[in-house]
């Protein structure tokens, strides 16, 4: 995967080209984020993690869970849609 923006012949880069890198690399990483909820739980993304404004394939969340679920879960992440948990490990 190649970054939004390369610098090595850009001697004065933007703060948007700059800010677009940080968002793709952060989207590599697994998102630490607060949750709430039991079987239906809402995750919000911690202020030193980067903003998610959509979802994207293979992305990963962590969190602990705020109560046992009794049920089948799902999962938002702020205002997004609802998905299906499946864990990991």
């Amino acid at each position: 995967m190649s970054l939004p923006a390369s610098f090595s012949n850009n001697t004065s880069p933007t703060g948007v080209q700059l800010d677009q890198n940080f968002a793709a690399v952060g989207a590599m990483a697994v998102t630490h984020c607060t949750a709430t909820g039991t079987n239906t739980i809402t995750l919000s993304p911690l202020s030193s993690q980067p903003a998610v404004a959509a979802y994207t394939n293979q992305q990963l969340f962590d969190f602990a869970a705020a109560a046992s679920s009794n049920g089948a879960v799902t999962v938002q992440v702020g205002s997004l849609a609802s998905l299906p948990l499946y864990l990991i490990g």
